[in-house]
């Protein structure tokens, strides 16, 4: 659920103790510190040209603003791979160890194109 509201380095931190002086019984205490939250900065389009994008744009779940969302990405990749227009749909985020506040989203696409071997079409999301 954190990863569907921009929150990517959710932990899980757990300590215990005795509750009792017999040493019977124990309190757990678990925490889930959220980190940074992370939001969409702008969507970049590039590659997809006029015909597909009509085809296309419909099918992207990010919208500028929105928290950085795992789910919607993967929803974007189902959406734009249920097309049938693509052999290939990849997305992922560049550098997702770094510390920058602006993360980058991409979703390459790939069909396949009569007397070419792939055309590739590439979406960046800016997130930040």
């Amino acid at each position: 659920m954190t990863t569907s509201t921009g929150f990517a380095s959710v932990q899980l931190e757990s300590s215990a103790k005795f509750a009792d002086a017999t040493q019977t019984r124990m309190d757990v205490v678990y925490a889930l510190p959220e980190g940074e939250q992370k939001f969409v900065n702008r969507v970049l389009v590039s590659g997809c040209g006029a015909h597909n994008a009509a085809h296309c744009e419909p099918r992207r779940r990010h919208s500028e603003g929105a928290p950085l969302s795992q789910e919607k990405m993967l929803l974007t990749q189902r959406n734009l791979y249920d097309l049938g227009i693509f052999n290939e749909v990849q997305t992922a985020v560049e550098n997702p160890e770094g510390d920058e506040n602006i993360k980058t989203c991409s979703s390459t696409l790939r069909k396949p194109v009569a007397g070419r071997s792939t055309m590739v079409s590439e979406w960046k999301l800016e997130a930040g």
